[in-house]
């Protein structure tokens, strides 16, 4: 899977995912802080899932003129819970994931928002 993982969400998990074979960006290696909505252009334009613990991706999606894409909410906890979270959420939503539904991984719980015009959302 293609992950673009925000600086919010760690180098560890990052790793993690690279290890696990996904093809993954960590938003730090791409230089400065470009923004949020820098980020969203990214992710859709290389078709990559956006994990972050920051919910302004989520506003930034509703309330602004940006493409539809995947994106993995996780709360802010240890880095080992962030790669438990993230793998769990894509084997159970990876094709979700891809066709830009939005995945909010919580410890004991998970939700799914598919995108608008699915049906499903």
């Amino acid at each position: 899977m293609k992950i673009l993982v925000d600086s919010s969400a760690g180098r560890r998990l990052t790793n993690a995912l690279q290890t696990a074979g996904h093809d993954v960006v960590f938003s730090k290696d791409l230089g400065p802080d470009p923004g949020d909505a820098a980020l969203i252009e990214i992710a859709a334009t290389e078709s990559r899932t956006v994990v972050t613990v920051d919910q302004n991706f989520g506003r930034a999606i509703i309330f602004g003129d940006v493409p539809n894409i995947g994106i993995v909410f996780i709360p802010d906890v240890t880095p080992d819970q962030r790669i438990r979270l993230v793998t769990a959420a894509i084997e159970a939503h990876e094709r979700d994931l891809e066709a830009g539904a939005w995945v909010v991984a919580e410890v004991g719980r998970m939700r799914l928002r598919m995108p608008p015009g699915t049906g499903d959302s």
